[in-house]
């Protein structure tokens, strides 16, 4: 399990890297950044599923908690495919990458304990900041 968590890990990131580096080009051709971006989510998930049991990540992804950020990213990486591949609109393609990348964060960051309680403002808290939560 874990050779390929870290495989397809190090895939997903070599994925992520090409589409940084093509991130400027991405005012000429959305595509140019989107494939490697939307290949790079794919692999990471696959990575995630592949360390927890594929079964089991696929029923924690179908959670009552997790379903609605399941289904919003999903979604928005198709169209965000779709927008880019096929119908080969400019806005619609920076718009669909726009909410894919926010989904992303919110999809992975659930499964972060630190995404549910941030530590800086459980530190500021403490450190008699009341007014920081």
């Amino acid at each position: 399990r874990f050779v390929g968590f870290a495989a397809t890990f190090a895939m997903a990131s070599f994925c992520f890297m090409v589409a940084l580096f093509s991130l400027p080009l991405m005012i000429l051709s959305p595509s140019k950044f989107v494939t490697p971006f939307t290949l790079g989510s794919l692999l990471a998930i696959c990575s995630f599923a592949l360390i927890k049991g594929p079964r089991a990540y696929i029923k924690d992804c179908l959670s009552k908690e997790r379903m609605a950020w399941t289904f919003m990213y999903f979604g928005s990486l198709s169209l965000t495919l779709y927008f880019s591949l096929f119908l080969k609109s400019y806005l619609l393609t920076i718009v669909s990458v726009v909410i894919q990348m926010f989904t992303l964060l919110k999809f992975f960051g659930s499964y972060a304990p630190t995404m549910r309680e941030p530590p800086l403002l459980r530190f500021l808290f403490r450190a008699g900041f009341p007014h920081a939560c």
